[in-house]
C-alpha cells in the first residue's frame, strides 16, 4: 500500500514552481490496523458473550461501559445506563454501604461482595460483584471495572430453605414434646 503525498516545491522567493510527489509506504500501518480491528472484534465477542455483567465507571462514578448482560440484569438499555452515576441504581440503604466502599476502591481495594441494586422495574436485584480499580500510568485513579453476577434467585431460594428448615425444626420439636 502506497499513499501519495504531494509536496510543493518553492523557489527562494516563496513562489511555487513545481510539486514533488512523494510516495509513502503504509503497508506496515495497514497490517497493524487490520490486527487491531481483528483484536477489537474478538474483544467485543468475549464481552458480549460473558455470563456476567461488565460495568465500567470513571473516576466520578459515572457509567462509561456496560455489556448486554448487565443491561439484562438491571433491566435498562445501554443508552439509559451510559453516563449514569452508579448510585442511581441503588436504594438508600445500598448507597450508605456503597459510599465507603467506593472510597476504598480509589485507594486500590480489590474485592468481591454481595450487593443489592434496584432494577428499572423497581425489583431488588442481588448480585455478586467483583471489582478492580483502574489507575493510569501515574497511579491516578481512573475508575473501576466490575464483573456482576445476578444471584437473586439463589439468594431467595436460600432464604426460603432456611425458613422451611426452621418450620420443620419447630414442627419436630412440637411433635417430640407431645404437642405441648
Amino acid at each position: 500500500n502506497v499513499l501519495p503525498h504531494p509536496v510543493p516545491f518553492e523557489d527562494s522567493s516563496g513562489r511555487i514552481t513545481g510539486v514533488v510527489n512523494m510516495l509513502i509506504d503504509i503497508t506496515d500501518r495497514k497490517k497493524v490496523e487490520k490486527i487491531l480491528s481483528e483484536s477489537e472484534i474478538k474483544y467485543r465477542q468475549i464481552v458480549e458473550t460473558a455470563q456476567e455483567g461488565i460495568w465500567l465507571i470513571d473516576e466520578d462514578n459515572k457509567t462509561t461501559f456496560v455489556n448486554n448482560k448487565l443491561c439484562e440484569i438491571l433491566g435498562y438499555t445501554r443508552e439509559e445506563m451510559m453516563g449514569q452515576d452508579i448510585y442511581f441504581f441503588m436504594d438508600e440503604d445500598a448507597k450508605q454501604m456503597a459510599v465507603p466502599l467506593m472510597k476504598k476502591k480509589k485507594k486500590g481495594y480489590i474485592g468481591q461482595t454481595q450487593f443489592k441494586y434496584i432494577s428499572k422495574s423497581g425489583k431488588e436485584v442481588w448480585t455478586n460483584i467483583s471489582t478492580n480499580p483502574l489507575f493510569d500510568e501515574n497511579g491516578v485513579y481512573n475508575g473501576n471495572l466490575a464483573m456482576v453476577t445476578d444471584i437473586t434467585e439463589r439468594r431467595n431460594t436460600g432464604i426460603k430453605l432456611k425458613k422451611l428448615n426452621k418450620e420443620l425444626a419447630y414442627s419436630n420439636h412440637v411433635k417430640d414434646s407431645g404437642g405441648k
